[in-house]
């Protein structure tokens, strides 16, 4: 082989490198920014979307508390206020007396505490009187503000009642067992 012949050889080797080089240093790293200001934007973007949901989830957290707080007055009213329990007994009786039903209320002191002012009194009332009459009963207690959370309802035959009373529904026992919600007054 002529000088010449590795001459050129050598110059296109060289030559070769010195693109290698090149293409290594600067053009995979080029690509290698671009990949890793690629994977930024798109964090970014997620961290945008979040925020973005973040803020429309306390946009209508803050709608949601607007109407609560609307409501508020509204819930004032489904208590027994403290020294205001004869207004509720007086609202049974009415009720009762209303739909001609036989009525014993007892109201238990023994209450569950739910929080500082608010406690869960249990309630139980025993009526008798017709079926029809004692549906009217619980339309009629269904009205009232006071929240009151039944969970016991028992229906008997009452005592001394023959097969043709039972039929025209006038002597039915009824027992309603639950809690009314009493509240202390802030003072």
């Amino acid at each position: 082989m002529t000088w010449m012949k590795k001459k050129v050889f050598l110059t296109l080797g060289g030559l070769i490198i010195f693109l290698l080089i090149i293409f290594e240093f600067f053009i995979v790293q080029a690509v290698t920014d671009i990949k890793q200001i690629n994977q930024e934007v798109y964090r970014q973007r997620q961290e945008l979307e979040e925020k973005f949901l973040a803020g429309q989830n306390l946009r209508k957290t803050t709608e949601d508390l607007k109407k609560l707080e609307e409501k508020i007055p509204e819930l004032n009213f489904i208590f027994v206020e403290e020294n205001k329990e004869l207004e509720f007994i007086t609202a049974l009786e009415k009720i009762a007396k209303n739909n001609s039903l036989t009525q014993k209320i007892e109201l238990d002191n023994n209450a569950e505490i739910i929080s500082a002012n608010i406690k869960a009194l249990p309630l139980r009332l025993y009526l008798s009187g017709s079926f029809n009459k004692f549906t009217n009963y619980l339309t009629d207690l269904q009205k009232l503000n006071y929240y009151i959370n039944f969970d016991t309802l028992t229906v008997n035959n009452a005592q001394g009642t023959n097969k043709s009373q039972e039929l025209s529904g006038e002597t039915l026992e009824f027992f309603i067992g639950g809690k009314i919600f009493w509240r202390k007054l802030n003072i």
